[in-house]
């Protein structure tokens, strides 16, 4: 190996943020000869598994709710209400001479529906608010007992339930026993990793050419490159902060679909 090729700086790839290590895994594996040896394919093989786990994690992190799931959560706490309101309704205009309850029904009813179902027609971050508030006064008043003896347990049950799917759909809330989105910073670290043994790999090809030099510095200029990038922004005191908070970038984009590598 030539003394002017220092292979430290490969074994060590920088990474900025998520976002900068997926884009270095899928340029590495794009930048890989299809005539690599058998031991550079086999790391390229690993070094794909990390970047597309790591490209996973994140989709799965950063993902969103469609335009359907808002709809179908829309229809679902639309159905919650309309269905508790008339069973109520129904309630209250049972004989009150037979059934004494049914005063107590209306009264519900108007405390909790004081324009009927007309909220359900408001926008989705007002209808959510809207239904909140009915909660609110069941909550303060007292008044779950009374429903759940007067519709069924089952009907105040369903609005509490779709009323915080809806609110997690819509990122205005998320439920108490809500889990936690994954963790990046082990996905990273793996990724880092398998480059870090890829580059190794693709050293290893080193036969004490200069031919065999200029290969393995263009297979590996995507480090190179991430490197001078990361200098433009900071120099190594970025580095050693983008290291010791990977994990919690919120980047733009995805780097791009990762390439196959087959043995």
């Amino acid at each position: 190996m030539s003394d002017d090729f220092d292979p430290t700086p490969y074994l060590r790839p920088p990474m900025i943020d998520v976002a900068s290590g997926v884009a270095l895994g899928v340029a590495l594996l794009s930048a890989m000869p299809r005539s690599a040896p058998d031991g550079v394919r086999k790391a390229a093989t690993k070094l794909r598994m990390a970047t597309v786990g790591l490209q996973d994690a994140w989709s799965w992190s950063e993902r969103s709710a469609t335009p359907g799931e808002k709809r179908m959560a829309d229809i679902a706490i639309d159905n919650a209400w309309s269905s508790l309101h008339s069973r109520l309704t129904a309630y209250a205009t049972l004989p009150q001479t037979r059934w004494p309850r049914s005063p107590r029904a209306a009264e519900i009813v108007s405390v909790v529906f004081p324009d009927g179902l007309a909220f359900l027609s408001l926008p989705y971050a007002d209808e959510w608010a809207e239904g909140e508030r009915r909660l609110q006064r069941i909550n303060e008043g007292g008044l779950a007992p009374d429903i759940d003896e007067l519709a069924g347990v089952e009907f105040l049950a369903e609005v509490r339930q779709a009323q915080a799917r809806y609110g997690e759909v819509l990122a205005l809330a998320k439920p108490e026993a809500a889990k936690p989105g994954p963790d990046l910073t082990d996905p990273l670290r793996a990724l880092g990793r398998a480059v870090g043994a890829y580059a190794l790999q693709v050293i290893a090809m080193a036969d004490g050419t200069p031919a065999s030099l200029r290969v393995i510095r263009q297979i590996l200029k995507p480090i190179d490159d991430q490197r001078a990038l990361l200098a433009s922004k900071g120099g190594a005191a970025a580095e050693v902060t983008a290291w010791q908070s990977a994990g919690t970038s919120t980047a733009l984009g995805l780097g791009g679909p990762v390439p196959d590598i087959k043995l």
